[in-house]
């Protein structure tokens, strides 16, 4: 069933009949359009223009900036508290993930479950694009990637034999603690973030130093595409939620458990967090993200459940598209 589903994707996906479904040319597939429209991201430096006056303005705003700040000043003392604590001692691993006895080949199945249906849908574009209320090319882009990620954790979740639950619990994900472990990742976040804001900015002195141009994550240009207010909820929503938890279980689950198995617990966090980086295909994000992928598996590993590192995966995702929405918001202001 597996490799039928696999390979009937595959067929749809670079079948040349699919040119043939209609008569008249298909609009431009969604994927290069959305490359287009990431595009008309405001200049950075116009954006902070208008962000200084919205400020001076609506004091929301201003107050939201101050708020924003203590929560990076409380970042800098949990990392000092952190660093006084662990001088001249050794990390510890205290719990271990749960499960991880399935292999890299499983893994390697739901990835390229993930790709199959994803690229089969694509070409798909131009039937949605017939309905009465057409979606918006970045609802159809964002509905495929939800519908490709929900079939790879179907994948995921039917590869135990211990049925759902016992599944979830193999992945990390058992309800019980589930309180202590959002407030361990609430916390752990804002103790990254102040890290994460200095990488971002030692990576934006390096590429302006060696002339690199650096352009905005994809999904952040989705916030500036013309879309209804159905349209945006949706995304956002995908962005802060839905995407994290789904990540989360791929990549530290499922993919870290059988990497650490096979080869051992550093080769399985930096690799995770390599490959977690590189898919989002963004020079200027590439290190702060990488960053934030040791991080994920490190809680994992430390805590032995996956509700942590869901909760900085979506505090991080969450405040990414909140500043999104602000900046859209005063762009069009």
């Amino acid at each position: 069933m597996y490799w039928g589903l696999v390979c009937l994707c595959a067929c749809i996906a670079a079948g040349p009949w699919r040119h043939l479904v209609f008569e008249r040319p298909a609009r431009e597939a969604p994927a290069a359009a959305l490359r287009e429209r990431a595009a008309l991201v405001p200049d950075e430096a116009e954006l902070f223009r208008s962000f200084e006056k919205a400020a001076a303005e609506n004091p929301l705003i201003g107050f939201l900036s101050l708020a924003f700040g203590g929560v990076v000043l409380a970042g800098l003392l949990i990392d000092a508290r952190v660093l006084l604590r662990a001088v001249g001692k050794r990390p510890s691993w205290t719990a271990g993930p749960p499960g991880g006895e399935w292999g890299l080949s499983e893994v390697l199945k739901a990835a390229l479950l993930f790709l199959s249906v994803f690229f089969a849908l694509d070409p798909l574009a131009r039937l949605f694009r017939l309905l009465p209320c057409a979606p918006s090319d970045v609802s159809l882009q964002v509905f495929f990637q939800f519908v490709a990620e929900c079939a790879a954790i179907v994948f995921i979740l039917t590869s135990f034999s211990a049925g759902l639950r016992g599944g979830l619990k193999k992945l990390g994900l058992s309800t019980g603690g589930c309180r202590v472990g959002v407030i361990a990742g609430v916390r752990a976040y804002v103790g990254f973030l102040p890290v994460m804001i200095g990488i971002v900015i030692l990576t934006r002195f390096a590429a302006e130093r060696a002339g690199i141009a650096l352009e905005p994550q994809t999904p952040i240009g989705f916030f500036f595409a013309d879309l209804s207010r159905p349209a945006l909820i949706f995304l956002a929503a995908f962005v802060a939620v839905v995407g994290p938890v789904f990540e989360e279980i791929f990549f530290r689950g499922f993919a870290y458990q059988a990497i650490r198995r096979r080869w051992g617990r550093w080769p399985g966090i930096l690799v995770t967090a390599l490959v977690f980086s590189a898919l989002h295909a963004n020079a200027a994000v590439f290190l702060p993200i990488f960053g934030l992928g040791i991080l994920l598996a490190c809680v994992f590993e430390a805590t032995g459940s996956l509700i942590p590192s869901v909760t900085i995966h979506i505090c991080q995702n969450s405040v990414a598209a909140a500043a999104a929405l602000l900046l859209r918001s005063i762009a069009r202001g």
